[in-house]
């Protein structure tokens, strides 16, 4: 509880150092996820309760793994996704279809 505790105080104090109390579109948060393209099952077994069945992949079981950044202001302003393909080159094929103003890379 400390740690969580000594979090929020160091959020706290940022956001008043940085005169960010009354300017909730200057405040973002940005999370990342990643999808492999190895599928390894085709059937979950899961208890009849639940309700999101998922299996964990830590990307290193397919040939290539895609990375997604998705951001939005404390207000809900969204930023265009950025999507990071694993390879040495990018294919502008990879790069069409996508939402408006998508960011794509590739990450070697």
């Amino acid at each position: 509880m400390e740690q969580v505790d000594g979090w929020f105080n160091l959020l706290y104090k940022i956001i008043q150092d940085n005169n960010l109390v009354d300017r909730p579109g200057q405040v973002f948060n940005c999370d990342e996820t990643g999808m492999s393209d190895c599928i390894s099952y085709s059937k979950v077994l899961v208890r009849r309760q639940t309700h999101n069945a998922f299996r964990s992949q830590d990307g290193t079981g397919g040939k290539a793994y895609t990375s997604l950044m998705f951001c939005a202001s404390a207000t809900g302003y969204l930023l265009p996704p950025f999507v990071i393909y694993k390879s040495k080159r990018l294919c502008q094929e990879w790069c069409s279809g996508g939402s408006p103003d998508t960011g794509y890379s590739n990450s070697e």
